[in-house]
C-alpha cells in the first residue's frame, strides 16, 4: 500500500480552466529543491511528491492569460503551482512522449509540482496523439518501447512527480472516455447508435490479465473499464517493473459533475436502451481505478450556473 492514498490533488475550473497542483504558502508541503540549501545529495527516488496538506486539498490553476495565476494566488492567499508553463512533456517526430528534463528541473527548483504522462489513455483524435492509439493496443504491449524510453528519462530526473493516465475523461474527453467498440477506437455516439458499449471489452486474454480480473463486466461501460485498465497498466509498468517509486498516480482529474447531468445531456431516461451505458460511463463510483493504483484523488471543478444560480465548490463536491 502506498502512502498518502486518497489525499486530494484538485485541478480546479473557475470560469476558465484552472488546473494543476498548488503548494501551501507555509512551505511545509512543497517539494524542496536540493539546490536550495547546502546539504549532501538526497535520494528522492522512493519519496512521494507531497503529503496531504492541513487544509485537505491542493489547488492549482492554468495560466491561460497573462495575470491568471497572480490573480488566483492573490484571491486564495497561497501559491499555486503552475500546470501549464511548467508542464515538462512533449512529443517526438513519431508522436511518442518525451520528458523535458530541463523544464522539470526548473519547476522543481521553484517549488512547483512536476506533472507528467505517457500516451493519453483515450483514442480521441488530437494533433499530438499517436495515430491509431487505443487502450487495447497499450494493454497488448505495443507501446512498451516508447514507455521504456520514457521511464529512463523519468529515472534521470529521479524526484517525485505526479503521473496521470489521461486528463478529465468525463469532461474534455466525455465523447470518448477510454474508447468503445470491439477495438476500443469508437466514441460514445457510436456506442449509443449501436446500443452497445457495455459488453465488448474483455481484457482476460491480454498479458498480465490478473491486473484486470474484476473488469470485463457486461453491465459496465467499456469506455470506463478501459480507463481503469490503462491506469493499472501504467502503474504496473512504471512502478512495479521499472521501479519508479517516486511517481504519484492520481485519478485522472475526474470532473465533479453529477452523473445525472449526463443523462440529460445525452437525453436518456431509466428504461432506455442506453441508460445503463450513460450511468456507468459518468459515475465516479464506476471509474475509480482502485486504491492500489491511486495515490491521490484528483477532481476538476467547474463553476456552473444551475437554475440561474452560480454553484459553489462545496455544492458541486457534495453532488459529486
Amino acid at each position: 500500500m502506498r502512502n498518502y492514498r486518497l489525499a486530494m490533488f484538485a485541478p480546479l475550473v473557475f470560469g476558465v480552466l484552472l488546473a494543476g497542483c498548488a503548494a501551501s504558502s507555509s512551505g511545509n508541503e512543497q517539494p524542496v529543491s536540493s539546490t536550495a540549501v547546502s546539504l549532501a545529495p538526497i535520494d528522492y527516488t522512493s519519496l512521494r511528491i507531497a503529503p496531504p496538506p492541513d487544509g485537505g486539498m491542493y489547488i492549482g490553476q492554468y495560466g491561460w492569460n497573462p495575470g491568471d495565476v497572480d490573480t488566483f494566488e492573490a484571491a486564495i492567499g497561497r501559491r499555486a503551482a503552475l500546470f501549464s508553463s511548467e508542464y515538462p512533456m512533449a512529443v517526438d517526430e513519431d508522436l511518442d512522449p518525451v520528458f523535458l528534463l530541463d523544464v522539470a528541473e526548473q519547476a522543481w527548483d521553484e517549488g512547483k509540482a512536476v506533472i507528467v504522462h505517457a500516451y493519453g489513455a483515450s483514442p480521441m483524435p488530437i494533433p499530438i496523439r499517436k495515430p491509431g492509439f487505443t487502450v487495447d493496443k497499450l494493454l497488448q504491449g505495443e507501446y512498451d518501447g516508447g514507455l521504456r524510453q520514457l521511464a529512463g528519462q523519468f529515472r534521470e530526473f529521479g524526484k517525485p512527480m505526479f503521473f496521470f493516465s489521461t486528463r478529465e475523461p468525463n469532461g474534455i474527453g466525455e465523447e470518448w472516455l477510454g474508447g468503445f467498440g470491439p477495438g476500443g477506437d469508437q466514441d460514445i455516439w457510436w456506442a449509443m447508435e449501436n446500443e452497445q458499449g457495455v459488453a465488448e471489452f474483455d481484457p482476460s486474454g491480454y498479458p498480465n490479465a490478473s491486473l484486470y480480473a474484476d473488469l470485463g463486466d457486461p453491465t459496465v461501460s467499456d469506455g470506463v473499464e478501459r480507463l481503469i485498465a490503462a491506469q493499472r497498466y501504467y502503474y504496473d509498468f512504471f512502478v512495479r517493473q521499472e521501479g519508479l517509486a517516486f511517481l504519484t498516480f492520481d485519478s485522472m482529474g475526474w470532473a465533479a459533475i453529477p452523473w445525472q447531468d449526463f443523462t440529460e445531456e445525452f437525453e436518456v431516461r431509466p428504461g432506455d436502451a442506453n441508460y445503463r451505458l450513460i450511468r456507468t460511463s459518468f459515475g465516479f463510483d464506476y471509474a475509480y481505478p482502485g486504491d492500489e493504483y491511486v495515490d491521490w484523488v484528483s477532481v476538476t471543478w467547474y463553476m456552473m450556473d444551475r437554475g440561474g444560480v452560480r454553484t459553489s465548490i462545496t455544492d458541486q463536491l457534495v453532488a459529486f
